[in-house]
């Protein structure tokens, strides 16, 4: 991880997913996105393909922002008098290895800005950099609204409403957010696509699933997950499921799928996001046990797969076998319409899933106390 000073760039990978974390304390920040030949166009990150952002992280997903976007402003504002006088820092890490890539701290304590440019991504020669720029202004945001070519605070909501419309509009003709488009087949359509698990909570045997390879820092605790091996069409592949925070996906980035649950009742989701369509190729979903029941039949667990453009299917895993793993169904999209194939087939395993139908993931081994 290089750890940047203000002003130092770093070479970023075209074809890679990354997390922004921001810890800003007393600060506010937000993202203004500048294109060719329209100078800055200030617009919520979700309504640029590629970007997405929460309170406390953006999502830049390179290889899907479009070509028109030559940089991306990561700017900060006191949220108050007074109050911008402590350190902001952010980091950089590839979204799905986790690998840090840089880091910023930005010390405000004998400084007098209190709005600023943080971080500067932005294409170069073909590639993408990212620049700890940590410049701005000390008489309020107003100037630096100005420099990044912002509307007024007051007109940025009404800004983004428009260019929310606009992009919607130029949207790929690969992909129909509309159910009224016509198209050459059934396509996804809509805002997602779901798949959604539920079962009843039973008395059941416990049975010895503990070994079950989910990495080092796996948590004995009685659940059910669900999850999915994915395949894009640039033949990127990797695993989402609803179990561990570095492996729940994306909505808005690869792998245009993103796990969610209910702490409070039996509730899994996985969540798949149509405007991407024209980039998957393939999901193997499936259902896995934790520590706490031995058979299937015993759990009355329903996976229903609600996707536009194919009938609302539900599958039920029943296996007396004590395999703590089901292979649900292959969800494919040929040519952007999705096909749904039955699998209910079971495994002791994550990687002898992955061998039965030829995934190819990288699995780390675990040498001790591996054997029967």
């Amino acid at each position: 991880m290089t750890q940047l000073v203000p002003g130092q760039n770093i070479a970023l990978s075209n074809q890679t997913a990354y997390r922004l974390t921001m810890d800003m304390s007393s600060w506010h920040w937000d993202v203004a996105i500048q294109e060719d030949g329209l100078g800055t166009v200030y617009l919520t990150p979700e309504n640029c393909p590629g970007l997405a952002k929460t309170e406390q992280e953006l999502l830049l997903n390179l290889p899907d922002i479009p070509d028109s976007v030559a940089k991306i402003v990561v700017f900060i504002v006191s949220m108050g008098p007074n109050t911008g006088t402590h350190a902001a820092s952010g980091q950089l890490a590839e979204m799905m290895t986790g690998t840090e890539t840089l880091k910023v701290l930005w010390d405000s304590t004998s400084r007098s800005e209190n709005a600023l440019i943080f971080l500067e991504f932005y294409r170069r020669n073909g590639g993408w950099k990212c620049r700890f720029v940590a410049q701005g202004y000390s008489d309020g945001p107003e100037r630096l609204y100005q420099q990044l070519g912002l509307p007024a605070p007051d007109k940025i909501a009404e800004k983004n409403e428009a260019l929310r419309q606009d992009h919607q509009a130029d949207q790929p003709s690969g992909i129909s957010m509309d159910k009224s488009q016509a198209s050459e087949g059934p396509m996804v359509s809509g805002d997602r696509a779901l798949i959604m698990m539920k079962w009843k909570k039973v008395s059941a045997e416990h049975a010895p699933t503990t070994r079950f390879f989910m990495g080092s820092d796996f948590d004995v605790i009685s659940d059910l997950r669900i999850g999915g091996f994915y395949q894009l069409y640039n033949g990127q592949r990797g695993i989402v499921q609803s179990y561990g925070e570095t492996l729940e996906g994306s909505f808005d980035g690869v792998p245009y799928m993103l796990a969610t649950r209910s702490t409070e009742k039996h509730f899994e989701q996985l969540q798949i996001n149509p405007r991407f369509q024209h980039k998957m190729h393939r999901y193997l979903i499936y259902a896995f046990m934790l520590e706490g029941h031995d058979r299937w039949n015993g759990l009355s667990a329903e996976v229903d797969f609600h996707i536009p453009g194919l009938a609302e299917t539900t599958f039920r895993p029943d296996s007396l076998m004590a395999k703590p793993i089901c292979a649900i169904a292959m969800l494919e999209f040929i040519n952007s319409a999705p096909k749904l194939t039955p699998i209910m087939d079971y495994f002791h395993s994550l990687p002898e899933m992955d061998q039965a139908f030829g995934w190819g993931l990288p699995w780390r081994c675990d040498t001790q106390d591996n054997e029967d």
